[in-house]
């Protein structure tokens, strides 16, 4: 496939079916931040430039760099206490949210949100839970949070 073109997300690769996946076509950028349109892009300078098929692209907006961090360590957990993920997301920010508050449904008193800011194109989610690490990464994979297709 070329750099150019737009990649569809499917509603089939996910396997959690209690929230529609609504999420936009991905749109491909340089790895500087550019949008990628029929194999060009628009450098810093204001010229046109073809897209070396061997580079490597990103998902541009609507994207989301999103991440996940406990404000609660306890000490007699150790390391395997859940303390921070970061990672990113192919779903608007909407989306995002609504997982979120399944998982928030589902798993409730296993963790609590402390704080949660939300943009168009990034997500912080501070919580408080005594969960492990990997509790933690089976309960965003889970509900599509991580990575979040």
């Amino acid at each position: 496939m070329a750099a150019s073109e737009v990649f569809p997300l499917s509603a089939t690769i996910c396997d959690n079916d209690r929230i529609p996946d609504t999420s936009p076509e991905m749109q491909c950028w340089t790895q500087s931040g550019h949008p990628i349109v029929d194999g060009k892009y628009l450098d810093k300078n204001g010229v046109i430039r073809e897209v070396d098929p061997s580079e490597w692209t990103v998902a541009g907006p609507p994207a989301l760099d999103v991440y996940w961090s406990n404000r609660k360590i306890t000490p007699n957990l150790g390391y395997n206490q859940f303390h921070a993920i970061a990672l990113g997301a192919s779903v608007d920010v909407t989306e995002y949210l609504a997982r979120v508050g399944e998982l928030l449904r589902v798993a409730a008193g296993a963790l609590e949100i402390v704080a949660l800011n939300a943009t168009l194109y990034s997500v912080n989610v501070i919580v408080s839970t005594d969960l492990s690490q990997g509790a933690m990464k089976e309960l965003l994979f889970e509900h599509r949070l991580a990575p979040a297709q």
